[in-house]
């Protein structure tokens, strides 16, 4: 498949990540409601990632964009603080672009970019629903952890999500 991995510019692409956002967080809450019985405020949150998108930004995080076609097709970024570890956060490719290596593209793009950053590891957290997304990534080499203080999940959830790290000083 033909496609392209790049970093977001925040004035050119800000409006197509709001989109791309948009319908992840409405994805996810739509199977929240579903899977677990819990619905979160996507406005709120939409409006709050948006609001910090800087913290996705070099030098200490990033925020990929895929492009298939002519079509932009998902996102994944991280984040961080500079210290030893950093998060992956709203990983999202489009349904119609789904099972075409796209996911994997970004998270190795993000794996790398991790690395170029200097991060020592690489967290994040998933619902218990995004089966997909779990073997995704521990075909990549990551791990299952406990729940982790930077985490935006609410403790009461926990039990309905997985939380993985990546060692990049062994992977």
């Amino acid at each position: 498949m033909d496609h392209e991995i790049f970093q977001m510019d925040l004035d050119q692409h800000r409006l197509q990540l709001r989109e791309l956002l948009g319908e992840y967080l409405r994805w996810a809450n739509s199977n929240l409601g579903r899977s677990y019985g819990v619905e979160v405020d996507v406005g709120a949150m939409l409006a709050d990632t948006m609001a910090k998108l800087d913290a996705f930004m070099p030098p200490h995080g990033s925020m990929l964009l895929v492009r298939a076609g002519d079509a932009l097709a998902g996102c994944a970024g991280l984040t961080g603080d500079g210290g030893e570890a950093v998060e992956v956060k709203r990983m999202y490719v489009r349904p119609e672009h789904r099972r075409k290596g796209l996911g994997k593209a970004l998270l190795e793009a993000l794996i790398a970019q991790a690395r170029a950053l200097g991060y020592a590891r690489i967290r994040l957290d998933s619902a218990g629903f995004m089966s997909q997304a779990h073997a995704l990534y521990r075909a990549a080499g990551f791990t299952p952890i406990e729940p982790y203080a930077e985490s935006e999940i609410p403790s009461s959830l926990w039990e309905h999500w997985v939380f993985m790290e990546l060692d990049l000083r062994r992977s």
